[in-house]
């Protein structure tokens, strides 16, 4: 029987709200201090969701005794938050260091890319080896 973590649970229970943020995302249009909220939820929830994701995979992982897999899970959290927490410093920020936010707007964003790719990889190891 395979090791289900509460962690899971937790994640998947914050699928809901943030379907429904996405949605407002898309058909409402968001200016103003609405916006504002939006966007703040969204990236709230967002890393809840991740950081529930991973945490799973960390426990269920060392229950596995696959520790190295445990490890990258929390490594991948932890870039995950700096790089979402950079992101919405910058874009708070951009208005009193417009040229320093443009000089980093694109390292940010493929930082942010290789990011989403490295959780990935790490929810299909997390598959082949948590598999029984």
């Amino acid at each position: 029987m395979l090791y289900q973590s509460s962690y899971f649970i937790s994640a998947q229970k914050i699928t809901i709200p943030l379907i429904v943020l996405s949605i407002f995302d898309i058909f409402v249009f968001n200016i103003g201090f609405f916006g504002y909220v939006l966007l703040v939820g969204y990236t709230v929830l967002n890393l809840l969701f991740v950081f529930h994701l991973c945490k799973g995979i960390e426990v269920c992982a060392k229950y596995n005794g696959r520790y190295k897999l445990a490890d990258k899970a929390i490594l991948r959290w932890k870039s995950y938050f700096i790089i979402t927490v950079v992101g919405a410093v910058l874009m708070t920020g951009s208005l009193l260091l417009l040229p320093l936010a443009i000089l980093l707007v694109i390292p940010l964003f493929i930082a942010n890319i290789v990011v989403i790719i490295l959780l990935l990889t790490l929810m299909k190891n997390a598959e082949n080896e948590l598999r029984y």
